[in-house]
């Protein structure tokens, strides 16, 4: 299969590339779309969860669909010795990449706790493990040992992977190598200059909190490559800057294609289902049930709310000319009650027409459903702005528009990893 990767303009604070994959290609930097985030959509519309008829409505338009397998230490040492795993795994990719056949399609093997080295013979296995499938467009082979000073395991990873890939017939797929933005700046170059070297034309990146240090080294030593450049598992918010959407700030450090992956706390992927939480309706009654059951109208389980800080005021929507998570209060106070977005769920509504719609069940909040509606109306935003950041590259004024954004002006002082903190220089040349 044939991949190409052509740099189509190129700023100082950020790039456009063309990627094409067999006849397969689009334009960066865009949104990818997790297997998470396509079964909360099709969970929305296959069960009306509002009144109005979403039957007809479009899959995202991600041109990227990412799978995330969640992997810890016992899981990797269980894919080589227990049977039932590996066809578990495998199960799990062709069963969430069912549909979408227009989106390039890859794998994210998520290390969640590595503190041993993958083995050469678990990383044939994670790549037998993505071509049984046979509906992934590229092999994924994460970092055997992201602590490794020398990206020498991870090269022999590398060339593992491709002699499976000889062996079961597979040669055609191109190879992403998926390192860990937690490994040390000068690690993590010294692994770019590598890859470079040997020819690889895509790469994966596992997203860090504050890793702007790394960030900056994928900046200074890609942004002149033609590499397609994919980071994962992006947190949407930060808790110091919980109103401003990292997936992006992520295009000024050259990553090309963002997704975001929201990791239920406390649960082992590899051990349950995952599941949309259940829309239920909660009492505004703190007391309400005295520890019992309560159920609403319709029979569902009522949760009752404890204190007025979960009420619905406190929750937050995107909002993508604005560019930020925001209340409703703080909708109003920015935008007025316009929506600005043109998405299926916002078609035609107000602020307040998409809370009380969205956020009510028999008359009282409902949490679970409108973060439901929040996160897929995310996803059609979140892509639509990319588009419009695509337009600012090719002219050079990615930066000044960051900083025209409504929130950013309002609501903070400097942007993580842009301002204050790395690319410094670079940040106030283009701004001056």
């Amino acid at each position: 299969m044939t991949t190409s990767v052509k740099i189509l303009h190129m700023a100082e604070n950020g790039r456009t590339v063309k990627v094409s994959i067999g006849k397969k290609d689009f334009t960066t930097p865009t949104r990818a779309v997790t297997h998470r985030e396509l079964e909360k959509f099709s969970y929305l519309v296959a069960n009306h969860v509002s009144r109005q008829d979403f039957a007809s409505v479009d899959s995202p338009p991600c041109e990227v669909q990412e799978t995330v397998l969640d992997f810890h230490d016992s899981d990797v040492a269980a894919l080589t010795s227990r049977n039932e795993v590996l066809g578990q795994r495998t199960y799990a990719i062709s069963s969430r990449n069912r549909n979408g056949n227009s989106r390039i399609k890859i794998c994210n093997i998520l290390l969640r706790s590595q503190n041993e080295a993958i083995p050469d013979r678990a990383i044939e296995f994670m790549t037998i493990m993505q071509i049984k499938p046979r509906c992934l467009d590229i092999v994924t082979v994460p970092d055997p040992n992201y602590r490794h000073a020398d990206p020498d395991m991870l090269l022999a990873a590398i060339d593992t992977a491709q002699k499976t890939l000889n062996g079961y017939g597979f040669d055609y797929l191109p190879i992403m190598p998926h390192l860990d933005l937690a490994t040390q700046p000068v690690a993590l170059q010294a692994r770019l200059r590598a890859l470079i070297d040997a020819g690889c034309n895509c790469i994966a990146f596992r997203y860090r909190p504050y890793a702007y240090a790394s960030m900056a080294k994928v900046a200074d030593t890609l942004s002149d490559k033609d590499i397609w450049t994919h980071l994962s598992d992006v947190q949407k918010k930060l808790p110091s800057s919980p109103i401003l959407p990292q997936i992006h700030i992520m295009p000024y450090f050259s990553f090309d294609t963002i997704s975001s992956y929201k990791y239920p706390p406390g649960v082992r992927a590899s051990r349950q289902p995952e599941e949309v939480l259940p829309i239920v309706a909660e009492r505004s009654d703190p007391g309400g049930g005295r520890g019992g059951i309560v159920r609403s109208d319709d029979g569902q389980v009522v949760t009752p709310i404890q204190d007025s800080r979960r009420t619905l005021e406190n929750e937050t929507r995107f909002d993508s000319s604005a560019l930020g998570f925001l209340t409703r209060r703080q909708h109003r106070q920015l935008l007025g009650e316009s929506l600005n977005c043109n998405c299926f769920l916002c078609r035609g509504m107000d602020i307040d027409g998409f809370y009380d719609e969205y956020g009510m069940i028999d008359g009282r909040p409902a949490r679970a459903k409108l973060r439901l509606h929040q996160e897929v109306h995310e996803i059609y935003a979140s892509h639509s702005e990319f588009k419009l950041v695509q337009e600012r590259l090719k002219d050079c004024s990615y930066t000044d528009y960051l900083w025209e954004k409504p929130v950013v002006q309002r609501y903070t002082t400097s942007i993580p990893g842009i301002n204050g903190q790395s690319r410094l220089d670079r940040f106030s040349q283009s701004s001056a």
